[in-house]
């Protein structure tokens, strides 16, 4: 079963929410430059003809321009035209109502869970039809075709959303999102270096300094960051994710005391992405103290899951997980650790497989939510499967090697094939042994007890078996080795 300690080398990297979420543009776009001067004047025009017509028709032009534009510069004239649609709901076409719900707070994403994701994506392609030059709504396509595992779809709606607005704060950070979800630094770096907007926007200078530490390269931006950040030109909520930027980079050049000094600041009004760098700058790079305190900010589940994970509190563990995946479905972290704590803590080997089987789509391949998904199907008895999967799971490191091993192991032995299993995680208690990795070795060695006590408390197998995991376990105090060992103490009826 695959989990894994905090990410070692986290960097606040933005999120991606679709337009419909209020974090999406909040809290609203720097000031207005002459770059937006093309879609405010569509905008104008726009609400002109909406004002003197009152048409349905003219009601959805104004939408799409409202959507364009990125935000709300007239709110009674947007709840007007959205009257007006929703008045004529009967004769409205599905991709206008889908418009107007759009701006009400009940679009794409409140409707993810109720409607299969494939008519989601029909709807919203009838509705780029109408409205061709929205940006966000191209944006949120490519979200959906995320999550259905359509990665060149998805670029390709991505790269239309940035050539209809290569300046836009929130298009520019979803993109960035995108293109490290799928692997292209490049193209995220250049998503950056395209926008006129990086170089003045303090979200965008954030996602710049933290792009360039992910690829190992220096930000043009960090000096003038810093000045900017001096200046106190913005709110403490503009300047948080920079602040976490800079903090980070210096955390991990060694610079404790600026490093703190900055984490600091990105504390005064934190989004939930900076308290969970701040909690990494506490838990990893031992810079600064964690107050729990921040885990209370609101939709910091990522936070809240590590910090309940190291804890050793499994359900908060797990609801935190749950949360962050519903909150960044396309994420492959949150779906390994929910996928693995719905089986490993709670014994709902379903579940388990359900989250797995879901976040696959999305993330086709992935070595360590295939190993939990063959896991999982070896609980609830379809072992073929589970078999086919493991013949296909690629091991392109010594984490996803020993899981598949140690997998194997455990398939071989509720088919009956005793010795292969023990073949198998023999090999994978080994594997991990000789690489210094102790979490995975001990790990491995505890299931592997677990399958001999299964067939033989007392049998010779056992007995060595446990000599072994006593000897893996010693001066390892980490949370979840301790849970597992507590399992196999249950299942020896200690």
């Amino acid at each position: 079963m695959s989990s894994f300690k905090e990410e070692p080398n986290r960097r606040i990297i933005p999120r991606w929410w679709t337009s419909s979420d209020p974090r999406a543009l909040a809290p609203g776009r720097v000031r207005q430059s002459p770059l937006f001067d093309a879609e405010t004047a569509e905008w104008s025009e726009k609400a002109l003809r909406f004002r003197r017509s009152g048409s349905s028709s003219d009601a959805i032009e104004l939408l799409s321009a409202a959507l364009t534009l990125g935000s709300i510069p007239d709110p009674e004239l947007i709840r007007a035209a959205v009257d007006v649609i929703m008045a004529a709901s009967s004769k409205t076409s599905d991709p206008a109502l889908e418009l107007a719900r759009a701006l009400t707070g009940s679009g794409t994403r409140s409707l993810v869970p109720l409607l299969h994701k494939e008519q989601l994506i029909r709807q919203l392609r009838a509705r780029l039809n109408l409205c061709p030059r929205d940006a966000l709504g191209w944006l949120d396509l490519a979200f959906l075709q995320c999550l259905t595992g359509n990665r060149e779809k998805a670029r390709r709606s991505v790269e239309t959303a940035l050539g209809l607005n290569p300046n836009h704060r929130y298009i520019t950070r979803s993109s960035v999102r995108f293109f490290v979800h799928v692997g292209d630094l490049d193209a995220a770096l250049y998503a950056l270096l395209r926008s006129a907007a990086t170089t003045t926007d303090p979200w965008l200078m954030a996602a710049d300094i933290a792009m360039h530490h992910l690829c190992e390269k220096s930000s043009e931006l960090v000096r003038p960051a810093r000045h900017f950040l001096s200046s106190q030109q913005r709110s403490p909520r503009d300047i948080s994710e920079l602040a976490s930027a800079l903090g980070t980079l210096e955390a991990v050049a060694g610079n404790h005391r600026l490093a703190r000094r900055f984490f600091k600041a990105a504390l005064v009004d934190p989004t939930e992405n900076s308290v969970a760098q701040v909690r990494w700058g506490a838990e990893v790079a031992h810079v600064i103290q964690f107050d729990p305190k921040l885990l209370l900010a609101e939709h910091s589940y990522e936070a809240q899951c590590w910090h309940a994970f190291g804890s050793g509190d499994w359900n908060a563990a797990y609801d935190a997980a749950v949360a962050w995946l519903e909150d960044q479905p396309f994420s492959t972290t949150p779906a390994i650790l929910a996928s693995y704590l719905a089986a490993i803590a709670r014994e709902d080997y379903a579940k388990s497989k359900e989250i797995a089987d879901s976040s696959l789509a999305a993330n086709p391949g992935n070595p360590m939510l295939t190993n939990n998904l063959a896991y999982a199907l070896i609980h609830v008895g379809e072992l073929e499967r589970s078999r086919r999967l493991l013949a296909s799971m690629a091991t392109n490191d010594i984490v996803s090697r020993v899981s598949k091993l140690a997998t194997s192991g455990l398939l071989a032995f509720r088919a009956g094939e005793y010795e292969v299993g023990r073949k198998h995680y023999r090999a994978s208690i080994e594997a991990a042994h000789s690489r210094g990795l102790r979490r995975l070795h001990a790990k491995a060695s505890i299931f592997y007890a677990m399958e001999e006590a299964r067939l033989d408390r007392l049998s010779e197998h056992t007995v060595s078996a446990l000599k072994q995991v006593l000897a893996a376990c010693e001066g390892i105090a980490d949370a979840d080795v301790k849970q597992v060992r507590d399992k196999l103490s249950s299942s020896l009826g200690e």
